[in-house]
């Protein structure tokens, strides 16, 4: 009885929603890596710091429009069904995966970006700063697929 519509709930909520990260986290990617390696020595780490706060900002929304979405289904199905523990493991969880994926996010985007910025204004090479727009694109994928994921 619940099958199909559970079917229907999970491709209206979550169909937009990869839709809706594909287009925010890859576009500005793509303007972003194409910037780092047109601009100016000068503007290069600021560059790179504006494109680091701004894809953690981005993911961080991404993730928690997911988990609240997840939540809501589990929610509304623990209520229907009368199940309190439901209800309270799947808040745990939410609150788990939230703190797992913050430190992620932070220890994969930031340090990485933050090592490579110091060293683009010292050295000043196209090699390197074709590498670090490479290294923002191959560091986004894997947390995309990971917020997917849990989404």
């Amino acid at each position: 009885m619940f099958a199909p519509l559970v079917m229907l709930v999970m491709l209206v909520m979550f169909a937009p929603l990869e839709v809706l990260a594909a287009l925010v986290m890859f576009a500005p990617l793509e303007v972003l890596a194409a910037l780092v390696i047109l601009a100016p020595p000068g503007m290069l780490a600021s560059l790179e710091m504006l494109a680091s706060f701004g894809m953690l900002a981005m993911l961080e929304v991404l993730a928690m429009l997911g988990m609240l979405v997840t939540t809501e289904m589990v929610v509304m199905l623990a209520l229907r069904m009368g199940l309190v523990m439901l209800m309270v493991s799947a808040m745990l969880m939410v609150l788990v995966l939230v703190l797992v994926l913050v430190l992620v996010l932070v220890l994969v985007t930031l340090v990485p970006l933050g090592v490579l910025a110091m060293l683009v204004p010292l050295v000043n090479l196209a090699p390197l700063r074709m590498l670090v727009s490479l290294g923002m694109l191959v560091m986004l994928v894997p947390l995309g697929i990971f917020g997917l994921l849990i989404t």
